[in-house]
Order: structure tokens, then C-alpha cells, then sequence
């Protein structure tokens, strides 16, 4: 007998199976292809085969997948990768599109912990090669630090965000950057 976690599981793969097929069916229809046509608008990135698998909701599209099927389809990429079940990517996706450079310094904040240099610290640590003193302080340099260039980098996109305000000289070209 499954455990309750796989039937859930189970259930939330069908359920985004059908919202994804549901989508492409849509999409299809306001392009007025056959999964035949798609599939020869990919060059061979999706087969006929998996886009009938994907409007029999078998399968869902990888985010890959739904991105380059947005792209055939002239849709949305956001959309096709929500209705595919890559909700996480497609909320980065969007706050990207809205704020490019507040999205990458959220990202670096959100991976601070995650970093290289920090794993590497915490082998070395582990082996004995640093001392609990030395580990700690040296982990906290490291964060202070990084953290430091997070809040200056934010920083110089709000200024170049205000210069770029209406009435100001900026031409909107200073926060892309």
C-alpha cells in the first residue's frame, strides 16, 4: 500500500499534468495547430510524441520544456511555465521581467548561505584544519562582508533609480546597468 505522501504526490503530479495540458490545448487551439505542427515548429526540440503525452496530461513540460513551447506557441513563458508546475521559477521569471536588478540582489541574498567559499570553510572546519574559534570568525567576516557588497549594489540601483525619476536628468538607461 503507498504511503499517504506518494498518493499526495501522485495526485498534485496529475492535477499539474492537466493544467499544463489544458494550457498547451489552448495554445494550440489559438494558433490552430495540430501537435503534429508544433512539434515541426520545435526543430526537434519536442517530439510529436511528448506533446501528445502533454494534451493527454501523461506528462508535464520540463521548464525548459515550457519556456521553448511558450516561445513556438507566441505565449506567455511565465504562464506556460505556472501552468507546467515551476511556480518557483516562474516567480523569479516575474520579478525579473519587473526588476531585474532588485531580482538579483534578493537571489544573492537568498543563496548567501549556499555559497562555495562557505562550504569549502565548513570542510576544512569539519577535517580540523580550522579551529572552532577560527571557523567562526572567519565564516562571519566572510558574511559580513558579502552582505556589505549586497546592501552597496542595492544601493547604487536605488540612487540610479531616483536620478531616472521623472523631472530628473536620467534617461531610465542608469538601473539597467
Amino acid at each position: 500500500m503507498p504511503r499517504p505522501g506518494r498518493e499526495q504526490q501522485e495526485q498534485q503530479r496529475r492535477e499539474t499534468a492537466k493544467r499544463w495540458a489544458a494550457w498547451l490545448a489552448a495554445a494550440l487551439d489559438r494558433m490552430r495547430w495540430t501537435p503534429a505542427a508544433f512539434a515541426a515548429a520545435s526543430d526537434g526540440a519536442i517530439s510529436r510524441q511528448v506533446a501528445s503525452k502533454w494534451l493527454k496530461a501523461d506528462h508535464t513540460a520540463t521548464a525548459e520544456l515550457a519556456i521553448i513551447a511558450a516561445r513556438i506557441l507566441k505565449a506567455d513563458a511565465i504562464e506556460a511555465l505556472r501552468a507546467a508546475g515551476h511556480d518557483e521559477i516562474a516567480d523569479l521569471a516575474a520579478q525579473i521581467r519587473t526588476d531585474p536588478i532588485g531580482a538579483r540582489i534578493t537571489h544573492e541574498l537568498e543563496a548567501i548561505e549556499d555559497d562555495e567559499w562557505l562550504r569549502w570553510l565548513d570542510d576544512e572546519h569539519a577535517r580540523g584544519i580550522v579551529t572552532d574559534d577560527e571557523h567562526r570568525k572567519m565564516r562571519a567576516d566572510y558574511l559580513r562582508r558579502k552582505e556589505e557588497s549586497i546592501r552597496l549594489m542595492r544601493a547604487d540601483y536605488e540612487r540610479a533609480l531616483r536620478r531616472d525619476q521623472p523631472g530628473n536628468a536620467g534617461n531610465g538607461s542608469s538601473a539597467a546597468m
